[in-house]
């Protein structure tokens, strides 16, 4: 029994970083969260430090539990390691993926094709903006991929990806700049190709598309990631101003 609580904890975890309820550099109070979830706190410190060897969480030396953040060089590793593996799955899932599957995929298809449409008839204001980053990525993109993982029906794979999405879940600039509004047909229209690739059994077809799709979001994310070091650059240099100007200059006396 405890090792059945310990592992729903760590999934109802995973499901709140994916849903983006719990964010990156969020602290995890044991009381607050054992009281939540109606566990006590063994399992609870249990499931911590399953998803602290994962990667996925991180303790202090004050013994505090953080989501962890990631960097823009682990997203960068967790893409492309998607586009090594995404393409072959979606070849196998196109011979072997039943047909509430491919429901699912048509779905996120149809939710992203709806998104577009608000998007593009600018009936979206800007202060919910960030939602459609939220329904793109928790309701379209994580369950269209993870959904063709699953359909290859191999045990290693789809929990594998699974984890690698939470990790990258966890990298700040992604839920927040990674499309733009310009982005969501292309990354629409590209979901609807795999969708009929896989459903049309044509493996080596959806291999090719996968492929495309994810090395698309690669170069977005790499976008960000150099984005990101100028900005930290920037920081670094204004700070050493900083320093420079409030460091008294010590006259130079001949001994």
């Amino acid at each position: 029994m405890a090792i059945v609580t310990r592992d729903w904890i760590c999934q109802t975890i995973q499901e709140r970083i994916l849903s983006g309820e719990l964010r990156p550099g969020m602290r995890l109070s044991e009381v607050s969260m054992a009281k939540e979830l109606n566990v006590s706190r063994t399992p609870l410190r249990e499931a911590f430090s399953t998803l602290i060897s994962q990667g996925i969480l991180t303790r202090l030396p004050t013994g505090a539990v953080f989501v962890r953040e990631v960097t823009g060089e682990e997203v960068r590793d967790i893409y492309e390691m998607r586009l090594w593996l995404e393409p072959g799955a979606a070849q196998v899932a196109a011979e072997k993926i039943s047909e509430s599957q491919l429901q699912i995929l048509r779905e996120c298809c149809e939710k992203g094709t709806r998104l577009c449409e608000r998007i593009g008839d600018g009936t979206i204001p800007v202060s919910e903006y960030a939602q459609c980053q939220y329904v793109h990525m928790v309701e379209i993109d994580i369950p269209f991929h993870l959904t063709l993982c699953e359909a290859t029906g191999n045990s290693i794979l789809h929990p594998f990806m699974r984890r690698l999405r939470i990790l990258q879940r966890s990298w700040i600039p992604l839920p927040i700049r990674t499309f733009s509004a310009e982005d969501y047909p292309r990354v629409t229209q590209e979901h609807w190709e795999i969708y009929e690739a896989v459903a049309c059994h044509e493996g080596l077809l959806a291999l090719e598309r996968v492929q495309r799709h994810v090395a698309h979001a690669l170069d977005k994310v790499m976008v960000l990631i150099e984005q990101e070091k100028r900005v930290t650059m920037g920081d670094c240099s204004k700070i050493s101003e900083l320093i420079r100007s409030r460091v008294p200059v010590v006259p130079v006396t001949d001994s």
